[in-house]
């Protein structure tokens, strides 16, 4: 069980957790009283797979033409994951040419948003094409990207680089009165799981942040402009509010994934 969840959770988790085995055997020999065994345990286990991570992952995976987007924004590249545990379970790998492109797009971005940082959510697992990176459906071969809205202080109008979810996602920017409500088609059609993502993460932060349209509208256009990005995926209601109707990259993903009101997907 401890296998399978690791692997489902991380990729690399369970084969970790058989290396950590026979350290954990020798442990529990050492170690008769389980208040000093487990504490170092964890300890082990934790030294063992956070090496595995930021050491050895990411030299293995460039064979499978996969490369971490950064754990940290720079001066230079403005671009960082909204939560760390992103990073810390290997869903931060790209390919090496969708990684170069946001490269590009968040230091031309940064040029006419000096202080604003580019979050991204998940991406894809280092390893094997096809392997799921849950709860996504497409996010398994390195070519898609999961990326924050933009929001701000409704007060002082000022750029905030974080987002209501913790994660990211799970904190909607609903349909208004009058836009096409898509989220209510698809759960009327018995696609339950569309606002699944709402139930996965916390809500906070809602009312002290404001959804900057303007400045997710221009991250939007930045994307599409891009030769080597093919597909946009958000709400159709946003693409409508946002002003990007002329804009054939941006599509609606269909009733079959989740709510894209809350993050832009982009993908080679």
């Amino acid at each position: 069980m401890i296998f399978g969840v690791l692997t489902v959770l991380t990729q690399i988790g369970g084969l970790v957790f058989l290396i950590y085995k026979p350290v954990g055997l020798y442990i529990k020999k050492r170690f008769k009283k389980a208040y000093m065994r487990t504490p170092i345990k964890i300890l082990t286990f934790s030294v063992i797979y956070l090496v595995a991570t930021t050491m050895v992952v990411p030299i293995f995976a460039i064979p499978f033409d996969r490369v971490p987007m950064p754990m940290f924004s720079s001066e230079g590249i403005p671009i960082k994951p909204r939560t760390i545990l992103t990073c810390l379970t290997n869903r931060h790998y790209v390919k090496l040419e969708l990684r170069t492109e946001i490269f590009r797009i968040a230091q031309s971005f940064s040029k006419k948003h000096p202080k604003a940082e580019i979050l991204y959510l998940d991406a894809n697992f280092p390893f094997l094409n096809g392997f799921p990176l849950l709860p996504h459906l497409s996010h398994d071969d390195g070519e898609k990207l999961d990326l924050s809205f933009f929001y701000k202080d409704p007060k002082t109008d000022e750029s905030i680089n974080s987002s209501p979810s913790w994660i990211g996602y799970g904190s909607f920017e609903e349909p208004k009165k009058g836009e096409t409500n898509q989220p209510g088609v698809c759960q009327k059609r018995g696609f339950w799981q569309y606002d699944i993502t709402k139930y996965l993460t916390f809500q906070r932060g809602k009312p002290a942040l404001e959804f900057d349209e303007s400045k997710t509208a221009d991250l939007i256009k930045s994307c599409s402009s891009s030769s080597s990005i093919k597909k946009i995926f958000i709400e159709p209601h946003l693409k409508s509010r946002l002003g990007l109707g002329g804009y054939d990259k941006v599509r609606y993903h269909g009733c079959h994934a989740v709510r894209h009101d809350d993050h832009i997907h982009i993908q080679l």
